[in-house]
């Protein structure tokens, strides 16, 4: 009786170990530690490029060379990201759907892809109006960008309209999916922060 119960407890202890944090794939509970890197260095980068672009006509010339300069090379920067996103997206198993309504699921999903699409377009319009204008666009001096079109004011006017509106959407988005997942942590008592690396599993 008693050894039978010191197993019992044993692995009633096994079951209830913790799911190891440090993982580098996802899992059906959690997104893993490279899917998490990708998401936060990618929040960080559009915040930084979006407060570059917000403070570069208040800059000296020379300043607002170098910014230009440097906003171009984290655009680049996060359409590398963004590729490599989207493949270790469909390379690895995704989290369960969160608990709600029937319509929630596949409106989150679909709101995913849309968000990609705009960050896609954002930095094709960035490339498209840099090298219109006759800039080179590059990643921090590793490499170039090939220039695909010649300088051209209307092509560039055209990428700058672009640019600018899909900013606009990019923004609106990005707040979105900032208060859904704060509605999912607050509201519904959900772990879509613990999922994304932030607080313990509950």
């Amino acid at each position: 009786m008693v050894a039978g119960t010191g197993g019992a407890e044993r692995r009633a202890g096994a079951a209830r170990l913790p799911e190891p944090r440090m993982q580098f794939r996802n899992t059906t509970e959690r997104y893993g530690f490279v899917a998490r890197v990708f998401h936060w260095a990618m929040f960080l980068l559009i915040g930084l490029t979006t407060f570059l672009a917000l403070n570069m006509e208040t800059m000296s010339e020379s300043d607002k060379a170098y910014t230009e300069s440097l906003h171009r090379s984290l655009g680049v920067l996060i359409g590398v990201l963004l590729t490599l996103r989207f493949a270790w997206k469909l390379g690895n198993p995704q989290p369960a759907d969160l608990p709600g309504p029937a319509w929630m699921a596949p409106a989150a999903h679909l709101l995913h892809w849309l968000l990609y699409a705009i960050m896609l377009l954002q930095v094709v319009a960035g490339i498209g109006m840099s090298q219109a204008d006759g800039a080179e666009v590059g990643l921090f001096g590793l490499f170039t960008v090939p220039a695909v079109m010649a300088p051209d004011t209307q092509v560039e006017d055209f990428f700058l309209a672009i640019h600018e509106v899909n900013w606009i959407v990019l923004t609106v988005f990005v707040v979105g999916h900032v208060l859904a997942a704060l509605h999912h942590h607050f509201a519904d008592r959900g772990d879509v922060f613990e999922r994304m690396g932030i607080g313990p599993p509950r």
